[in-house]
């Protein structure tokens, strides 16, 4: 219901279970009022990523405050800014096309790492369902909590840009 009413904005808590039912990992996001954050951007969308029982956390994945990019950053459980993922801007014509949408992932001193990919295909997502899957390209010798730091980047960037409607170049953020 959260998620039909509330389109962006719905919290959410997702459990990663291995095949014995045992959660591995939790990733866990709060309400946010999107028309808050347009005018307080300590509202802004964030993500607690823990240990399966919530005891540790892993990292946190929090939205900037940049007009006109999506832009998200990887924090360690310090909160300390580790990565940052930046996509193409709302303006972009890419957003309007069927095409494969590119977030690049960097290091807190601006290199390139990495990316995480969508395809989206703005024609006939709503008429045959659309592919809801990510790739993501990182280091392979990247600390693994940043590596699942990414994963819920995916569930971040998805919920934010991706799911529901208006199509993304009409969403503010």
């Amino acid at each position: 219901c959260a998620r039909g009413c509330c389109d962006a904005c719905h919290g959410f808590d997702i459990k990663l279970s291995d095949q014995t039912g045992t959660v591995l990992l939790n990733f866990s996001r709060p309400f946010t009022c999107i028309l808050c954050a347009i005018c307080f951007p300590c509202l802004l969308h964030k993500m607690t990523v823990t240990t399966g029982d919530g005891a540790t956390v892993l990292g946190y994945v929090q939205q900037e405050y940049v007009v006109d990019t999506p832009t998200l950053t990887m924090r360690n459980a310090q909160n300390e800014t580790v990565l940052k993922v930046v996509g193409p801007g709302s303006s972009n014509v890419e957003w309007e096309t069927n095409s494969i949408k590119e977030f690049i992932i960097s290091t807190a001193n601006g290199t390139n790492i990495g990316s995480i990919c969508k395809k989206w295909d703005t024609y006939n997502r709503d008429i045959s369902g659309y592919d809801n899957g990510f790739n993501i390209s990182c280091p392979i010798d990247l600390d693994v909590k940043m590596k699942t730091c990414l994963i819920g980047a995916s569930l971040l960037l998805d919920s934010i840009y991706f799911a529901g409607s208006p199509p993304p170049q009409f969403r503010r953020r």
